[in-house]
Parts: structure tokens; sequence; C-alpha cells
């Protein structure tokens, strides 16, 4: 698909590996889970699955790769992955590196929104812990509609509330699904490499990426040459 070229008015940003350095802390819970049902975490086969989803998406995508394994029910399931994360949140987190500069920048420029299909009880943790929406004022939009990426849902209810058409929209996404959800709701999109290496960002979405930049300051460089600064 041809890179487009119109004007962008809004970013909607992904929150987890986009934002927030938690992609790590997935695969460790995934890890510690699995183990408890005796199933060794291949983080090939299920990263792209589960990256960008639901706590209650993922449970139900664990159940079905592992139905020989796993007999407890979806809730309980999705309430072990919150217990877990909610345990390695309070070990520590930070921001993907240069995205604290590069809001600076982009918060004079563009209208901001996020996207995420984080757990709202893990957002308001994270908030607890590093003053997330003190720092930052842009909308945060959940899965109100219980669909996670790759479903479109959360971008069109972000461009929603900034009041712009999606295809004036630039989504940076970290993850195949949030790249696929992007493009599905007709948003241009930029990958950004780190959970995901460029490679397989361009491999696994399905429908590539506008741009994959490996970092911020390479995002911030090309908005700035297609006329975006101030």
């Amino acid at each position: 698909m041809e890179e487009q070229t119109g004007h962008i008015d809004a970013i909607i940003f992904g929150l987890e590996g986009s934002i927030i350095t938690s992609e790590n802390s997935w695969d460790r819970c995934l890890r510690l889970l699995l183990s408890e049902y005796g199933v060794d975490y291949n983080r090939v086969r299920l990263k792209p699955e589960m990256a960008g989803r639901t706590l209650e998406e993922c449970a139900a995508e664990l159940k079905k790769r592992y139905p020989e394994y796993i007999k407890d029910d979806e809730t309980y399931i999705a309430k072990r992955i919150r217990d877990f994360l909610a345990d390695l949140i309070d070990k520590g987190l930070a921001y993907e590196e240069g995205f604290e500069s590069f809001y600076a920048y982009a918060e004079n420029n563009f209208k901001l929104a996020i996207a995420t299909s984080m757990d709202r009880e893990l957002f308001t943790k994270m908030d607890e812990k590093i003053s997330f929406t003190r720092q930052f004022q842009a909308p945060v939009l959940f899965a109100s509609s219980g669909k996670g990426k790759p479903d479109p849902s959360l971008f069109q209810e972000a461009a929603k509330e900034l009041g712009v058409d999606l295809k004036d929209c630039l989504a940076i996404e970290d993850s195949p699904n949030g790249i696929l959800a992007a493009r599905h709701a007709d948003a241009m999109v930029i990958g950004l490499a780190g959970t995901f290496s460029g490679q397989e960002l361009e491999d696994l979405s399905g429908l590539p990426a506008d741009k994959i930049f490996e970092n911020y300051v390479e995002i911030e460089e090309w908005l700035r040459a297609r006329g975006h600064s101030s």
C-alpha cells in the first residue's frame, strides 16, 4: 500500500509499547502464567496474536490454543493476567525512549489522543505509579466495545473524540494488531520498532504501515520534513 500524503491534523498513540515500556512485562506475565499450566511460553507464536488485545481476548486466545492444559474459565485467566501485570507495574515502569520530548513537540502541532486496549484497573495503577495523566493531557480511549486491536473501533472513537476525520490522523503503533487496526480505520500509521523489529512489523501486520521507524527522533524528523513544525 502506498504511503498516504495528506495533511496530518491529529496523532493517535497506542500505549503499551508505544508510550510505556510494558511489553517485556507482558512477556514475563505470560511466561509465569503458562508455567502454572505446564506450558512453555512461545513468544514467536503468541506475541503477534496477543499484543494489542484486551485481557479477556488474551484469556480466550490462551484457552483456544491450549485446551488440553488450560481448564480454568476465561474470567479467572484474565484475573490472573491482571494480577501478574499489577505486580510487575509495582516493580517499575518507564517511557519509551524519546517519547517525552516527542510529546512536547507534538502537542504544539497536532491534536493528540491515546487509544489503548489496556485494562482500566491496570491503567489506574500505572497512573498512580507515574502520574501519567498529570503529565500528558491527551484523552485516553479504552476498548469500551470489549474489542481490542485489530478491531478499528478504538481509532474510530479517538477520532470522534478529537473531532477529526480518520484520514487526517496518524497512528503510532508498536504491534501488528495495532497497525492493522489503524489501517482498517483508514488512518495513516507509523510502525514503531521495539516490541517487534521493523522487519517483523512489516511481515506480520497483514496491511503494511506507511512508515516504520526505530525511535521517536526519527518520527519527529519525518514530520518536520513534511512541514509540521512550530
